[in-house]
């Protein structure tokens, strides 16, 4: 499958942006695959672009914590930002900036200590002090970058976590050690509404769909010959029509459309090459393909259930077959949740789209033919 990185360049330049000029946090947060993980990577790049940036990248939150230690969580993760931030300074000390001779506390030191919160704030506060007094390390802002950070709404849900996290994430956040850039599922929001004080010193964005010229750039650039394009008539209009413009899904399409072409030594594609391929390769793609857009990714106990999201998909799929949208009460499946959320949960996702009228259409054209051809 072809690696691009289309269209994020915005959000890219908005987070450094808030984190390193305006000394913010920042979260995104969108379906799976809808190219999170590429944008943290890229962003992180240009970050250590940055000399005034310290870059402490946890990564994936659910990694560094262990439920079956006797350390409680929060002290957990203290200790990996302190572990990353001592990882960076070493290696600004390797690349020959002056040594900052700081001693960082090992992970027993930490939990041992009768307040390892105030700790670990201690000794923030002594390295912001002995790097104020040398030069090279005065300007330095640390920036901590933590993937799946909704991890930490499955804990606080399942009490494995107390409430008091995100307030003590919030003060720590406040005292300006350093600023976060944090990484969320689809269902952040609701993660938000569970202590919107703790998030308001955030900014944050949805990780949506590409625009559509950009798209239609995945979808050409490349493939290209000799800088000429290898599309005709409107086969762009119809990957773009089909994929909604998911950086995912138009690399699926176009993984099978360049094999297509191969086999058929196919030399400019057609909006009538571009429909085979749907038709004899995209609808036989397994199910789990298409689990981000039925799934948000929420398993607390509240959760709008996959079952339900599909149920609807399935309704809305089969009536938009014929008709262009779909209204409410053309949606006759029986769910076991209300089924107003379960279509509001899938509209504010992007899975659907809804206009003005308040009818319904599926946003991703292959994942609707997908629905209608693959029944139960």
């Amino acid at each position: 499958m072809m690696i691009c990185f289309f269209g994020r360049e915005n959000i890219i330049s908005n987070i450094y942006n808030v984190v390193c000029n305006n000394y913010k946090s920042f979260v995104f947060y969108g379906q799976k695959r809808a190219g999170k993980s590429s944008i943290l990577y890229h962003l992180e790049k240009r970050l250590r672009t940055n000399p005034n940036v310290l870059v402490a990248n946890i990564g994936n939150i659910g990694g560094v914590i262990d439920e079956n230690s006797k350390a409680p969580l929060l002290y957990q993760m203290l200790f990996e930002i302190l572990n990353k931030i001592k990882y960076a300074i070493e290696d600004r000390e390797y690349d020959g900036i002056t040594p900052i001779n700081i001693i960082f506390p090992t992970d027993i030191e930490l939990y041992s200590h009768p307040s390892p919160l105030q700790y670990f704030r201690n000794f923030l506060q002594e390295f912001k002090r002995k790097a104020n007094r040398i030069e090279g390390w005065k300007e330095i802002r640390t920036v901590v970058l933590i993937d799946e950070f909704t991890y930490v709404y499955h804990l606080i849900v399942s009490n494995r976590l107390s409430n008091d996290f995100m307030i003590n994430w919030k003060a720590l956040l406040q005292e300006n050690y350093f600023s976060v850039v944090l990484v969320a599922q689809d269902f952040y929001p609701k993660f938000k509404a569970l202590d919107a004080n703790a998030f308001q010193t955030m900014q944050s964005d949805r990780v949506s769909y590409l625009a559509e010229d950009e798209a239609k750039l995945l979808i050409d650039k490349p493939i290209r010959i000799n800088g000429e394009s290898r599309y005709a008539e409107k086969a762009i209009d119809r990957i773009y029509e089909l994929t909604a413009g998911s950086p995912f899904y138009i690399q699926i399409f176009c993984d099978k459309l360049v094999e297509y072409v191969n086999d058929e030594k196919v030399i400019k594609i057609t909006e009538a090459n571009v429909n085979k391929v749907l038709k004899e390769r995209m609808i036989k793609l397994d199910k789990g393909v298409f689990d981000n857009l039925i799934n948000d990714g929420d398993t607390s106990p509240d959760a709008i259930k996959k079952e339900d999201s599909e149920a609807v998909l399935r309704d809305v799929a089969k009536y938009t077959n014929n008709h262009p949208y779909c209204n409410k009460s053309q949606i006759n499946c029986h769910t076991i949740g209300n089924i107003d959320e379960v279509l509001n949960n899938l509209t504010q996702r992007e899975v659907l789209e809804v206009n003005r009228d308040g009818l319904y259409r599926i946003r991703v054209g292959l994942f609707k033919d997908w629905l209608n051809e693959n029944p139960l």
